[in-house]
């Protein structure tokens, strides 16, 4: 009875970490968010957070999405407060919080993209 205990308790640790493993955003999801990130960036460069067009609003709304989708496949509390921060920023309309926000995302997409890819 202990040993099929034992290798109940290690099969479900090993279930867990495959879980945990696979549910971690691949290099070229996490590559793809940091584009889009950076696309936002240089959008900004050129107009207001206001005067955004329908399309770099809707690219605006799911980049959100997809940094809380990859903080969450990741685990990443600082990216997903940092993806809160860009919606309060866009809220808000305030355009300085905005960029401080976009450099803290793309700080940790880089730093996620150096340490795993």
């Amino acid at each position: 009875m202990n040993k099929f205990l034992g290798f109940l308790v290690a099969s479900l640790f090993f279930c867990v970490a495959m879980q945990t493993v696979s549910a971690k955003a691949d290099c070229r999801d996490i590559q793809d968010t940091a584009d889009s990130v950076h696309h936002l960036a240089n959008v900004l460069e050129r107009t207001d957070v206001r005067d955004l067009s329908r399309k770099d609003i809707k690219s605006l709304e799911d980049v959100i999405v997809e940094l809380q989708r990859l903080a969450n496949a990741e685990n990443n509390a600082k990216l997903d407060r940092a993806a809160g921060k860009l919606r309060n920023a866009f809220e808000a309309e305030n355009k300085n919080a905005f960029v401080d926000a976009l450099d803290d995302i793309v700080d940790e997409l880089d730093r996620i993209l150096d340490n795993e890819c």
